[in-house]
């Protein structure tokens, strides 16, 4: 609830304003220690009691409010130093006999509660919050003829005025955080699209040859942390260029795509990541997987691939990457020599 009222945006304390918040309850804690210094020395003894309670009172808020700052929870921490902003500068106006006698140097604090409602509030709290404390200064004014006497029409145009200008330049500022936002969020999303494009093979939606080197040193380091194997499985189609020369490019792109579909419904979600190299070959990174596995995920491969199509075979390689000395190259190299050799095989049986 109290994150609707204070906040326009879920993310508008978060990225704009928890430094203005922490600025503003630091110095408020050196203004209220001044204060208190002030009240002790130079205060009359009539009231000397009054204000020193009341200062313990909002340095004590303001303390709340540094804690709930510190606990994440800032919306209560803005609730509470406008709450007690309110309070404080309405005690002297009850308490104060000066003021009932025509000083009107109280009704200016009542700006201080708007002002914070205008940096840290929506623009319909801050309009509410000046105009309620606008109309009851109004009607205190009313009651005593002390202060009618005095010149309070110019403290009523001055704090009105402030209030109407605080609103505005909230309204505005809102309205700039809400563009720059939208604008942020459209980035986003252009940036995303962009990345998916730079890293995706267009052809078969599997990541590329490009981003199979960006990871890898990732899931080098994720294997050595939890200590578990990881392993390359090359798959090639054979004899692709007499495919595409007899059946046509539309077929090899076909059976491309169909392949791509094959390996990535039989590696595990999460674990596993299939990559286009580029032409007829595929690398699939094996995480956590024994050789043992890895060549019967193939073999399973390679017979949905032989169930979907009789004018094209597979061949594959599986080699273990060796995550505490890894040579990337030399690994990838060694599964294509294995791919090779079990390509030569699948060549004479056929």
């Amino acid at each position: 609830m109290l994150k609707k009222i204070f906040s326009d945006d879920k993310t508008f304390y978060n990225r704009y304003q928890l430094d203005a918040i922490k600025k503003i309850q630091g110095s408020l804690i050196v203004i209220l220690t001044c204060v208190l210094l002030i009240v002790l020395l130079f205060t009359e003894s009539k009231l000397k009691l009054t204000y020193f309670l009341i200062t313990i009172a909002c340095m004590f808020a303001v303390l709340v409010s540094i804690y709930y700052t510190r606990n994440g929870r800032k919306s209560k921490a803005v609730f509470v130093l406008i709450a007690s902003t309110v309070i404080v500068t309405w005690m002297p106006m009850i308490f104060d006999p000066s003021v009932r006698n025509g000083d009107f140097v109280p009704i200016i604090y009542l700006v201080i509660p708007v002002l914070l409602a205008s940096i840290f509030t929506n623009a319909k709290l801050t309009t509410i919050i000046a105009i309620v404390q606008g109309v009851v200064a109004f009607l205190v004014i009313g009651a005593f003829k002390e202060l009618q006497s005095q010149n309070w029409v110019s403290y009523i145009i001055f704090y009105f005025i402030t209030v109407n200008i605080s609103a505005i330049s909230k309204y505005n500022y809102s309205k700039e955080l809400e563009r720059n936002e939208t604008q942020r969020k459209e980035m986003e999303v252009v940036n995303k699209k962009l990345r998916k494009v730079s890293i995706t093979d267009g052809l078969t939606n599997l990541y590329n040859r490009r981003h199979f080197f960006e990871i890898i040193e990732d899931e080098i380091k994720r294997a050595i942390r939890l200590n578990y194997k990881i392993i390359l499985l090359s798959i090639d189609i054979n004899n692709f260029k007499q495919v595409n020369d007899t059946h046509g490019h539309f077929k090899g792109d076909e059976l491309l795509k169909n392949l791509a579909t094959i390996i990535s419904e039989n590696i595990r979600d999460g674990l596993d990541t299939a990559f286009r190299f580029g032409g007829d070959e595929f690398t699939v990174i094996l995480s956590n997987c024994s050789k043992q596995k890895a060549i019967k995920i193939a073999n399973r491969i390679d017979k949905e691939f032989k169930e979907m199509t009789d004018i094209a075979s597979l061949a594959y390689g599986v080699e273990e990457l060796d995550i505490y000395n890894p040579d990337i190259e030399e690994v990838l190299k060694e599964a294509d020599r294995k791919m090779y050799v079990h390509k030569k095989k699948v060549k004479e049986k056929g």
